[in-house]
């Protein structure tokens, strides 16, 4: 009797789709997570790009001129003015990739061209914290396909 759930259990090990468990693994809230990690913790919160290097500060003008007012953060360059920009990311994911995609178009610049494409990816730490979420999931997709 348990010679034939060990067997169970090896069909089901032999039977496991690579290509299912990573698309399993970077489910919505993976996608979301890296968008708010790229947005929110590395723009907005810090302002620097995925190299982890500073955007840089907002000139006095521009502070009082349009960032106070508005109420906005100045601390740092956050890329958020209308949030155009940070509402135009998406994940796209393929068999053996994960690409992160935004729209650096503004009406009459182009953020590449200011602040350099690194601006959308992860820091080393947030690709490793994604990384972490992935390897959960994972995980999670081997225990279901195997019932353990």
């Amino acid at each position: 009797m348990k010679f034939k759930t060990v067997h169970k259990k090896l069909d089901a090990a032999m039977k496991l789709d690579e290509d299912k468990g990573w698309f399993f693994a970077i489910d919505n809230g993976v996608k979301e997570e890296i968008v708010q990690l790229n947005t929110i913790d590395q723009l907005f919160d810090k302002g620097i790009d995925s190299l982890n290097k500073s955007l840089g500060k907002y000139a006095n003008t521009t502070i009082e001129l349009y960032k106070k007012p508005k109420g906005q953060k100045y601390s740092n360059i956050t890329l958020k003015d209308t949030g155009a920009f940070y509402r135009s990311f998406t994940v796209e994911v393929t068999k053996d990739s994960i690409k992160i995609n935004a729209n650096p178009i503004k009406e009459d610049n182009n953020l590449f061209d200011d602040f350099g494409a690194e601006i959308v990816g992860l820091t080393t730490q947030n690709r490793m914290r994604v990384s972490e979420m992935i390897l959960n999931n994972i995980i999670i997709y081997v225990k279901k396909q195997l019932q353990i």
